[in-house]
């Protein structure tokens, strides 16, 4: 959920319904550049929102937090 945004990142199906699992599929298998769009969006947001270095840095400023109390 953190990283995909339904139709921009990826797509997003309820779980619990193998029909809209399939729609996604055949919806990607039918438009090929979407599936490529989607793939690169994808792609560079995780490299952007999650890299190493930020996970880090941020796991570190949870300790500095919780050790300033």
């Amino acid at each position: 959920k953190e990283i995909v945004i339904n139709g921009q990142t990826g797509l997003i199906i309820n779980d619990d319904e193998p029909l809209s699992l399939a729609n996604a599929i055949l919806t990607l298998l039918e438009d090929e550049k979407l599936g490529d769009t989607i793939g690169k969006a994808g792609q560079k947001r995780a490299f952007d929102q999650f890299d190493l270095e930020r996970m880090v840095g941020e796991i570190i400023s949870v300790y500095n937090e919780v050790l300033k109390t």
